[in-house]
């Protein structure tokens, strides 16, 4: 075990999860409540998803790219910049799940 590697105490954790995780649910919330958080936080794990499959280029550093263009190529929309979007990721654009 790594010594160096510092390993967030449980406290630590809440602490990160709270800053994530600030929904405010009041008394008058409904099921629509939850659903709206639900479909941010599947924004974040597709987002998660596609910045994982970046491809490094061979001197270690990422691709430059517009995330709006990788929703432009996900919707089929001639408004894609960069028409080669898809050879930046190791992941298909398409079988992504992009709610909102």
């Amino acid at each position: 075990m790594n010594r160096n590697h510092h390993h967030p105490d449980s406290t630590e954790k809440l602490l990160q999860y709270d800053n994530l995780l600030e929904f405010e649910f009041g008394k008058d919330c409904t099921a629509e409540c939850i659903k709206e958080v639900v479909e941010s936080l599947e924004m974040y794990k597709t987002a998660s998803i596609l910045y994982q499959s970046l491809k490094v280029n061979e001197d270690g550093s990422l691709p430059l790219f517009q995330f709006r263009d990788v929703l432009h190529y996900h919707s089929e929309d001639y408004l894609v910049e960069d028409k080669n979007i898809q050879d930046l990721f190791t992941v298909n654009i398409l079988d992504l799940n992009f709610p909102g």
